[in-house]
């Protein structure tokens, strides 16, 4: 069995690989960096003209750090136009301080409650989030 580090990994890698899908030319070279802040994950995709490039960075803090962030960002973030930077974080996690121009992606499998990191698919915490599941309407 593996640690919970590593369940998080492959949760944040199927996320990841819902938005940056194969059928869309989506190809993801190796995670750079595993680390306490949590990891770095590089999509390319060939296009008519060169190539785009994502770089998604997951944090697992309840508050996004805006020097943290700036600080990753300059070490990827390259002159290339087709370049792109996404943050994924859990639900309910403060991203105030994120700039404009990075995409956001909140993850579906974790969340903060009542400021704790929690498993939402597990099936005890899964009955805590379900009002924001739409009505059924009977018709």
């Amino acid at each position: 069995m593996g640690s919970i580090e590593d369940t998080m990994r492959q949760f944040e890698t199927k996320e990841l690989h819902q938005v940056f899908h194969i059928s869309d030319g989506w190809k993801q070279v190796p995670p750079v960096n595993h680390g306490t802040i949590g990891s770095i994950h590089v999509f390319k995709r060939d296009l008519w003209v060169g190539s785009e490039h994502v770089t998604a960075i997951v944090l697992y803090e309840p508050i996004v750090n805006r020097e943290k962030l700036a600080a990753i960002r300059s070490q990827y973030q390259n002159g290339y136009a087709k370049n792109r930077i996404v943050l994924m974080v859990p639900k309910n996690a403060d991203i105030a301080s994120v700039q404009g121009d990075i995409r956001v992606i909140t993850m579906s499998s974790f969340g903060y409650d009542a400021g704790k990191l929690v498993w939402l698919t597990k099936k005890k915490n899964a009955k805590k989030f379900t009002s924001e599941l739409p009505a059924l309407t009977a018709s």
